[in-house]
C-alpha cells in the first residue's frame, strides 16, 4: 500500500485533466523542429545482411543433418541412389515442370513489383 503523500490533491488532478481535454491551440515553435531535424546527420543505412546470413545457416543445417543421416546408416549409398532416382523421376514429369515454371514466374512477378530492400540485384 502506498502512502497518502504519494497521491496528488484530486483538485490538481482536475484541473490536469482539464488542461489536457481544452481544444487549446497548439504552442507555435517558429520552425525550430524543423531547424533540429535539418541539423541532425542523415540516418545511415546498412544493407540488410540478415536473410542471407539466415538461407546460409539453413542450408549448412540441412548438410551436416544430411551427412551425420548418412553416416549413421549402413547402407547410405544405395539409399542415396534410391533418393536421386525418385528426384529424377519427380523431375522428369511435366506437371511438375509446369507447376515449377508457374511458381517462378509468379516470384519474378512479385519481386518485379514489390522491390524488397534484401534483394542482391
Amino acid at each position: 500500500m502506498e502512502p497518502a503523500s504519494l497521491k496528488t490533491p484530486l483538485d490538481e488532478d482536475a484541473s490536469l485533466a482539464a488542461m489536457m481535454h481544452s481544444r487549446a491551440p497548439e504552442i507555435s515553435d517558429d520552425g525550430f523542429s524543423a531547424r533540429v531535424l535539418a541539423a541532425l546527420p542523415p540516418p545511415r543505412t546498412a544493407p540488410a545482411r540478415w536473410p542471407w546470413v539466415a538461407y546460409l545457416g539453413g542450408g549448412i543445417a540441412g548438410a551436416v543433418f544430411v551427412a551425420v543421416r548418412a553416416a549413421l546408416t549402413r547402407d547410405a549409398a544405395s539409399q542415396l541412389a534410391n533418393a536421386l532416382g525418385l528426384i529424377l523421376v519427380t523431375l522428369a514429369d511435366p506437371w511438375f515442370e509446369l507447376g515449377l515454371a508457374i511458381a517462378a514466374l509468379s516470384l519474378l512477378i512479385a519481386f518485379a513489383f514489390n522491390r524488397p530492400s534484401w534483394r542482391p540485384w
